[in-house]
Order: C-alpha cells, then structure tokens, then sequence
C-alpha cells in the first residue's frame, strides 16, 4: 500500500532513525541496532538483531546489500506500515467492543 506521509510523519521517522544511526552514516547497521538496545536495556540477541534486518528489509520490499543494514526508506516503509496496521487493529478492536457492548455499559 503506497500512501503521501506528511512533513510531521517524514520527520519523526527521520527523527527515529537518525537516534537509532549511531555512526551517522544512513544505514542501521547490526552494530547500531545492537547498541541501541544495549543502551535502552533492552534484551536482545545478535540474531535476533539479524532476523530484524531481514524482515524489515523483507517487509519494505525494498532490499539493500548484502551488508545487512537497513536503508532510511525501508526504515519508513515498515514503520508507516506498521502505524496503518495499529490503526487497523484500533478501528476493528472498537468495532467488535461495540458490538458486543448489547447494553452499551461500555
């Protein structure tokens, strides 16, 4: 699904990426993803840093290197996708509570 994101959207994304891309040279590498976890206290695998890659690059349809990085566009492209997704899952998760709600005590 291809959509127009607006200046604020284009900008957070920037924003999360740029964080994320500790050496500054526009690809997340497993070095920066590592570190990036490692500094949040976040547990996670070497791995599981790799299946990341491999999926988000999977998911943009927009395939890099072989170097295993992540590009900004597939960095965006799988974070707009996966905002559309939650706003799926919102709007459907309201409609089933409605639903179900017979006596809308909520």
């Amino acid at each position: 699904m291809l959509r127009v994101v607006n200046e604020h959207e284009y900008n957070k994304y920037k924003n999360i990426f740029h964080i994320l891309d500790n050496d500054d040279d526009g690809a997340l590498s497993k070095k920066d993803l590592c570190y990036s976890f490692h500094e949040n206290k976040i547990p996670i695998t070497m791995e599981e840093i790799e299946e990341m890659i491999d999926i988000i690059e999977y998911l943009s349809e927009n395939p890099s290197n072989n170097e295993k990085q992540i590009s900004f566009t597939s960095f965006m492209i799988t974070m707009i996708n996966n905002d559309e997704k939650i706003k799926q899952d919102k709007n459907l998760i309201n409609f089933l509570f409605k639903y179900f709600d017979i006596d809308n005590l909520g």
